[in-house]
């Protein structure tokens, strides 16, 4: 709850940065109310995600300037998988995957779209699907992102395959995953 309010008073500074962290939090935390969720969910469709211009600095704290409307459709996709919303999750996997690639990081939409899709297929239980769909997010993205970005879907890609392989009885697939 604290972070949430910490991203929103950070969102009112700088909605590209605070909005989908807050998103991300609500999504992550375990017991985040149907309410809450639904509006963090609101106030992301109302965010005018825009590309930054080319030459906009990425740095620790931005490493994801230019990918503005790929990390929106990611958290919305998060929050409405949270929701139960399947069908919501598949749109904005598709949605990414038509976003156009920025130079260096087409890895990250890819894993990331991988990883909303991974969403739809846990929520069926098709856990083979949902292994596949998060087995290649490994080293796929540029070093920036990797060490400094929460929007990687790279650590978000391997807990679900070690969740669904912990399903499917996979247990030292999952193991590893998990560590």
């Amino acid at each position: 709850v604290s972070a949430r309010e910490e991203f929103h008073a950070a969102a009112a500074i700088d909605s590209s940065i605070g909005l989908p962290l807050s998103a991300w939090t609500s999504w992550l935390a375990s017991g985040t109310d149907k309410a809450t969720l639904t509006a963090e969910r609101a106030a992301l469709e109302q965010w005018s995600a825009t590309l930054s211009p080319a030459d906009a600095p990425r740095d620790w704290l931005h490493p994801h300037r230019g990918m503005e409307p790929h990390v929106r459709a990611y958290a919305i996709g998060l929050l409405s998988a949270a929701l139960g919303d399947t069908v919501r999750v598949a749109q904005e996997a598709a949605a990414i995957a038509k976003l156009p690639p920025i130079a260096g990081d087409t890895a990250l939409a890819m894993v990331m779209a991988a990883a909303l899709r991974g969403e739809v297929a846990l929520a069926r239980d098709d856990f083979p699907s949902a292994i596949a769909l998060t087995a290649n997010a490994e080293g796929l993205l540029p070093p920036l992102w990797r060490e400094h970005s929460p929007f990687t879907a790279r650590i978000h890609a391997r807990y679900r395959r070690a969740f669904a392989q912990q399903r499917s009885w996979q247990n030292e697939g999952a193991r590893i995953a998990f560590v």
